[in-house]
């Protein structure tokens, strides 16, 4: 990180969401490393497997080298959560990992990509008064 360029390993490209957002899918891992302009990132990510409710998905997010959050998707709504970015730092390092992916094509469907989550994040100013807030491993891990 401290390089200053920016990285991206186990992304999709960029496709656009119904409601007019830029969505990627990721790999069963992924990592990226930007420019931070504020001190929070809103990230939302979801899983989209058929068979999701009888096998649900883990999934482990990082921000630079240290394990944020662990959470267990049973279903395919979006998870949000606020990622605090240290005052220190004017970059973040950004790394998902899924317990399983899935490829569409085994379910019929003409694309042959495996995928682990669909990801969206911005930064922001501050979290949303109702959201969920991951400062550190301490606080954001479940």
């Amino acid at each position: 990180m401290s390089l200053g360029f920016d990285y991206d390993y186990g992304f999709y490209d960029p496709e656009v969401a119904p409601d007019g957002e830029t969505v990627r899918w990721t790999a069963q891992r992924s990592v990226v490393v930007m420019p931070a302009p504020t001190r929070w990132i809103r990230m939302s990510f979801m899983v989209n497997h058929p068979d999701l409710p009888a096998n649900p998905v883990d999934v482990r997010l990082r921000r630079n080298n240290e394990l944020i959050l662990r959470k267990r998707l049973r279903g395919p709504a979006p998870t949000v959560v606020y990622i605090q970015v240290p005052a220190r730092d004017a970059r973040v390092m950004l790394e998902t990992w899924v317990s399983r992916v899935a490829r569409p094509s085994d379910y019929g469907m003409p694309d042959r990509r495996v995928l682990g989550l669909l990801v969206h994040w911005d930064f922001v100013d501050a979290p949303a008064a109702n959201g969920e807030v991951i400062e550190s491993a301490r606080g954001g891990v479940s």
